[in-house]
């Protein structure tokens, strides 16, 4: 399998819809949070995800993701 994603792992998962990804995005950009990767968006098959990570206080990655 030829692996895409990042190069790094990530501790959990938090799923909105597409549209409320970028919400929290913003959201969490405004109040400082660290973010690890900014928003991408990758087809797989006939739907749309969009996800991005931010590492909390105490070191754990978490991905907010949601498809259309």
């Amino acid at each position: 399998m030829d692996w895409k994603g990042p190069t790094f792992s990530w501790d959990t998962y938090s799923y909105s819809d597409f549209d409320g990804v970028e919400s929290l995005y913003e959201e969490f950009l405004s109040k400082g949070a660290f973010i690890v990767y900014e928003p991408q968006i990758e087809e797989m098959g006939n739907k749309k995800w969009k996800e991005f990570a931010i590492k909390d206080v105490d070191g754990y990655v978490v991905v907010f993701r949601g498809s259309n």
